[in-house]
């Protein structure tokens, strides 16, 4: 790989009387002094560089990482030397922590904000051979692993296709009857319900209740024309909210059934109160879920869930825990699925309470006029819209794929296969399972905020609401030719006719849209828009659409819009 560097010397890198690209050189003569057998020191080759005040170097990306990572540590240098960052990749963590024992919940890099932003961007450039960019090494690794009895599962994983044709999974087609497109649906039996159990401690701190540990394989499955964008790991056991069937209307006591079914005991719920209702992914998901926030009196004892729920060797436990660490493990990816954070965040909105502060990168908005500006009223007002008809014709955009899942763990040193249960699943046709969501926002006149949305008719809200007319936040699958994040920011900025210098901001790690559904993952980004950007979005004050969060459906669209106000500290409890 290619490397340029700053050779520009600076007050702070006056100690060692040498540029970042002289340090370099030398670094190159020097790494690994105790490495009797391989060092010191690495391959080196300095090139034209055509940047001025710049130098470029070819060396192994290995070296450049651990450059990049020490290169502002001058003070003890000497010390540094000595060290190894990158001595692990993430799947030889994954092997060293299974082999111990370990059930790796999430494993994977994280890159420090700060540290991207001031030591690297404007400091460094990486490359490939042909000059293309290449990822910043990540700053830190970040493994959540979970100590577990013997012969317990450590992970899940997609072992081969099934023979069987699926017969879960309904797939299914609506025609847009207005324009004659085709939308490819996907469907399972029965409605489903997330249940957030909670209440306050003595100290004022919200605690919930959710499903710790649960096996969601799908999430593990091979990827098909898929890049790995994060570079993450995960044993297939998830925290997840307590989802249930919901009961039939006509039920005698419908709120008793759900209780039931989810093994809430009665005497310690105090009252029920509806959550957020929405669609997980509209544009390809023919699901709605209601959410029912469930105030207790205090924090459940953990409770095993009966292993026959799941199929598997465990489906874990249900058991309290701190809502603001969850929503921390949400940033950095702990939390597979975006459910849970998504009710905690309503629930804070309806008690009056902020999020503590956001650790991911920093939103700046700037001043800008929008093209279109509306209110929430105004752009939810009107007669429904019933344009879509079912098609016997599909798009084929969609398609239903059904493969046996392993439990496994590791047993005398040796890969062991503890239960093998069939899932199906729903894959898209000649893109990569990767969305990327992202919300265009620009300050106006007064200082406020406002959010670029795209108004929609989708067949889904007409199927479950009888009403078309969907406000979503842009969102687009991926293809597989992009296999960066840089490039997927590039991407951004040309779907949205943004500039080539306009901020796009990662909004906490991706989530996957229904984990027991698809492998689809949704990378959630912040773009500058004050410059310029698409004149079919219709921008709405952060405000509005925060107090009129039930009036939203896509779920992309809210999970996104909380990410952001809790980027900007804004909203109830601010």
């Amino acid at each position: 790989m290619l490397l340029e560097v700053d050779n520009t010397a600076t007050d702070r890198q006056s100690r060692t009387g040498m540029s970042d690209a002289d340090l370099l050189v030398d670094f190159a003569l020097t790494a690994r002094p105790l490495d009797t057998r391989a060092g010191p020191g690495f391959f080196l080759e300095e090139e034209d560089c055509d940047r001025a005040g710049w130098r470029r170097f070819r060396l192994p990306h290995k070296w450049a990482a651990e450059f990049a990572l020490r290169k502002d540590y001058r003070d003890d240098w000497q010390t540094e030397l000595l060290e190894e960052y990158t001595y692990f990749t993430a799947d030889e963590f994954v092997a060293t922590l299974a082999e111990l024992g370990a059930r790796v919940v999430r494993a994977g890099p994280y890159w420090n904000p700060w540290i991207v932003a001031n030591r690297f961007v404007g400091r460094l450039r990486l490359t490939d051979e042909r000059m293309r960019p290449l990822p910043w090494p990540a700053t830190n690794f970040v493994a959540a692993a979970q100590r577990v009895p013997a012969r317990a599962s450590l992970r899940l994983s997609e072992k081969r296709p099934s023979t069987v044709a699926p017969a879960y999974l309904a797939l299914e087609a609506a025609v847009d009857t207005t324009t004659g497109h085709v939308f490819d649906l996907v469907r399972r039996p029965g409605p489903v319900t997330d249940l957030l159990p909670w209440h306050l401690d003595n100290a004022g701190r919200l605690r919930v209740v959710a499903r710790y540990g649960y096996p969601r394989p799908i999430i593990n499955a091979v990827p098909r024309a898929t890049p790995d964008l994060e570079g993450d790991r995960r044993s297939g056991h998830v925290v997840e909210p307590i989802s249930v069937a919901a009961p039939d209307s006509s039920a005698p006591d419908p709120e008793a059934t759900l209780l039931a079914r989810a093994g809430l005991p009665g005497d310690c719920i105090r009252d029920l109160s509806p959550g957020l209702t929405y669609y997980p992914s509209p544009g390809g998901i023919d699901e709605q879920v209601v959410s029912v926030l469930v105030r207790i009196d205090g924090d459940i004892p953990e409770t095993p869930i009966d292993a026959v729920v799941s199929g598997f060797s465990t489906a874990g436990s249900v058991r309290t825990v701190d809502a603001q660490s969850l929503l921390r493990a949400a940033q950095v990816g702990m939390l597979a699925e975006a459910r849970l954070a998504l009710n905690i965040y309503a629930l804070l909105a309806d008690l009056g309470m902020a999020p503590e502060p956001w650790i991911g990168d920093a939103v700046s908005p700037r001043p800008g006029t929008p093209q279109q500006r509306a209110g929430l009223a105004e752009l939810t007002a009107g007669s429904p819209d019933r344009r879509f008809r079912p098609s016997t014709e599909r798009a084929g955009y969609l398609r239903v794929v059904r493969s046996t899942f392993a439990d496994q763990t590791i047993e005398d040193g040796l890969l062991t296969t503890l239960a093998a249960e069939e899932r199906e699943f729903v894959l898209p046709t000649g893109v990569s399972a990767n969305t990327a969501v992202v919300l265009p926002h620009l300050l106006d006149a007064s200082g406020d905020v406002l959010v670029g949305l795209e108004r929609q008719a989708l067949p889904v809200p007409q199927l479950q609401a009888g009403d078309a007319r969907i406000l979503t936040a842009p969102a687009f699958r991926l293809a597989a030719s992009l296999d960066t994040i840089e490039s997927v920011r590039d991407h951004i900025r040309d779907v949205l006719a943004l500039p080539a210098d306009a901020a796009v901001v990662r909004l906490g790690a991706s989530y996957f849209a229904s984990a027991g559904l698809t492998p689809e993952r949704v990378f959630v980004f912040a773009a500058d828009a004050s410059a310029a950007g698409a004149a079919d979005l219709v921008y709405v004050p952060i405000g509005e659409l925060l107090a009129g969060r039930r009036q939203l459906r896509d779920g992309h669209l809210l999970i996104a819009l909380f990410r952001l106000a809790h980027a900007l500290a804004v909203g109830p409890g601010h």
